[in-house]
Formats: structure tokens, C-alpha cells, sequence
């Protein structure tokens, strides 16, 4: 579990014109999505080593790690979308929504297509939507095999501290 209480949510980076294109292209790149910023009020916040998030207009709007980016919790709400996730089942909801990470043995479906590393949102089965951000550390291939341990580390999660600057 993962300590999101710590963040300083003030620490912000303003992101100039040049690095918004440059988190428009990973998008385009990782999701296959085009997305044009609407506003260039853009900041990120980290949160850890190598992953931040990105706020536009003061919201919580992606989250980033490395070169990798995929939508915040909030924005997979008003629009999922079926690439990098992973489906548990109702007995897994619970445990990820206090904060545990992804195990196998939870998993309903993914996307094949995940790679170890790669960013992925986490949705229940029934209702498909979103209940947390976590990186993989197994390809979507395994973790299709349901194997026994750890297959995501989560990031946040409903509820949690970023959930709720999310919400604000």
C-alpha cells in the first residue's frame, strides 16, 4: 500500500507550451488518442520518483509516469476508455479500494496489450468503472492466467488523499 498522504498537493511545476505538446504526443502514443489541452493553465504535481500528476485548470486530469500517461479516475468516469485496464472481480474491490494492490487471482480481464511498467486503471467487472491508477509489473498476458501474487501496484484509488484533491 502506498502512502498518498504525504503528497504536498501545494508543490506544483507550472508546464510551459513546450512540454504540453510534448504530454499531448505521449498521450497520442501511449493511448492512441488524439487529446489537445483546453487550456494551457497546465502544472504538475509528484508524487513519487517518476510519477506526477497533471492538473489542468486546477484539476486532477492525468496521471504520469516516465513516458506514459493515461487518464485520472475522475476523467475515466466522464469517459473510459478500453485500453490499459484491468477488471477484478467483486471480491478484489474492497481490498483496492482500502489500498491494496492488484493481485492475480482477482483479475477478471485486462488488455492484453500491457506491458510490465505500463500504466493501467482499474475497473469492477459488473459496472466497469473506474476504482483505481496503478502500474503493472506483469504483462497482460500473465495476468490474464490469473497467476498467484502481485500483478499491479497501485497508485491511488477512490477514496484515498489524491481521490479526494481529485474531487475537490
Amino acid at each position: 500500500m502506498n502512502n498518498v498522504n504525504a503528497i504536498d498537493f501545494k508543490n506544483r511545476i507550472r508546464m510551459r507550451k513546450k512540454e504540453i505538446k510534448k504530454i499531448e504526443e505521449g498521450i497520442k502514443s501511449y493511448l492512441g488518442i488524439e487529446y489537445n489541452f483546453p487550456s494551457l493553465n497546465v502544472e504538475k504535481i509528484p508524487i513519487k520518483e517518476d510519477i506526477s500528476l497533471i492538473l489542468i485548470d486546477n484539476k486532477v486530469s492525468f496521471i504520469e509516469k516516465g513516458n506514459f500517461y493515461l487518464f485520472s479516475l475522475s476523467k475515466l468516469l466522464e469517459n473510459p476508455i478500453y485500453k490499459k485496464y484491468i477488471a477484478v472481480d467483486e471480491g478484489a474491490i474492497i481490498p483496492i479500494s482500502d489500498g491494496a494492490d492488484v493481485m492475480g487471482k482477482g483479475i477478471a480481464e485486462c488488455d492484453e496489450s500491457i506491458k510490465e511498467n505500463d500504466l493501467v486503471w482499474v475497473m469492477d467487472i459488473k459496472y466497469k468503472r473506474p476504482i483505481a491508477i496503478a502500474y503493472a509489473i506483469k504483462n497482460g498476458n500473465e495476468m490474464k492466467s490469473r497467476p498467484a501474487g502481485k500483478c499491479a501496484i497501485l497508485i491511488y484509488h477512490v477514496g484515498d488523499a489524491i481521490w479526494k484533491f481529485e474531487k475537490k
